[in-house]
C-alpha cells in the first residue's frame, strides 16, 4: 500500500492553466521532457511562461510538495520580468482564495521567492549555464521542477553573430543534448520558447511570395 500511495503522489505532469492547451499537450507540461512553445511576436508566449512558473508551484503545493523554477530570459530586462511576475503572481494567489489580502500577499511572495530569474544575452553563456551552473544549483535545490528558456531564438538573432547554417545546427544540437540531460537526470521539465516570423520576397518578375520560419 505504501508503494501504491507513493506512486499516486508522484507528479508527472502539471497544467498550463488552459484546459484547451492541456488537452493538446496530452495533459499538460510533462516532467522529464522538453516542451517547445512557438508563435509570432506579441502572441503571449512570455505571459504563458510566467503562468507556467506559477502553475507548477500550485500543483506541487496542493500535494504538500515544493516546486521551484529557473526562468532564463534572453530579451527583456529583469525589472520588466519582475514587474510582470509580481502582478500575475498576486492574481494567481488571490485565485487560491486566501483568507484576506495579507494572506494573498504572503502567498504571492512565496510564489515569487521560488523563481530564480537569470538574464542571458549570449549563446555561450547559455551553454555554460546548462552544462555547469544549473547542475550545481540543482544539486543544492532538488525541488526545482521547471526550467524556462525565453527565448532560445533570440540568442541567434543578434546582429553581431553571423552563424553559418552548420555552426548554428551544431550549437543547437549541443544545447538540445544538454537540456535533455538535465530533464532526465533531475526529472524536471524544460519549456523552450521560439518565435515564428513571416517574410516576403520577390519571385522573378511575377510578384511576391510569403512564407514563414522559426527564428
Amino acid at each position: 500500500w505504501q508503494m501504491i500511495e507513493k506512486e499516486r503522489d508522484l507528479i508527472t505532469t502539471f497544467s498550463t492553466g488552459c484546459p484547451i492547451m492541456d488537452n493538446t499537450l496530452g495533459g499538460g507540461i510533462r516532467l522529464g521532457q522538453i516542451t517547445e512553445l512557438y508563435g509570432e511576436s506579441g502572441c503571449g508566449k512570455t505571459q504563458l511562461c510566467i503562468q507556467l512558473s506559477l502553475e507548477v508551484q500550485r500543483i506541487f503545493r496542493a500535494r504538500g510538495q515544493e516546486a521551484k523554477v529557473v526562468y532564463i530570459n534572453t530579451e527583456s530586462h529583469i525589472e520588466k520580468i519582475d514587474k510582470r511576475l509580481k502582478h500575475i503572481s498576486y492574481y494567481r494567489a488571490k485565485a487560491d482564495k486566501p483568507f484576506n489580502i495579507a494572506d494573498a500577499r504572503c502567498l504571492q511572495q512565496h510564489f515569487f521567492d521560488n523563481i530564480y530569474i537569470d538574464i542571458i544575452r549570449h549563446y555561450r553563456h547559455l551553454e555554460m549555464t546548462l552544462v555547469d551552473r544549473l547542475p550545481l544549483l540543482l544539486s543544492r535545490e532538488p525541488s526545482i521542477r521547471l526550467i524556462i528558456i525565453d527565448s532560445l531564438a533570440a540568442l541567434f538573432r543578434s546582429e553581431d553573430i553571423l552563424f553559418e547554417h552548420h555552426t548554428k545546427a551544431n550549437t543547437l544540437q549541443y544545447l538540445g543534448f544538454a537540456m535533455h540531460t538535465l530533464c532526465h537526470r533531475y526529472n524536471l521539465a524544460i519549456v523552450c520558447v521560439n518565435q515564428v516570423y513571416a517574410y516576403i520576397y520577390v519571385v522573378g518578375k511575377i510578384g511576391i511570395r510569403a512564407n514563414s520560419e522559426f527564428a
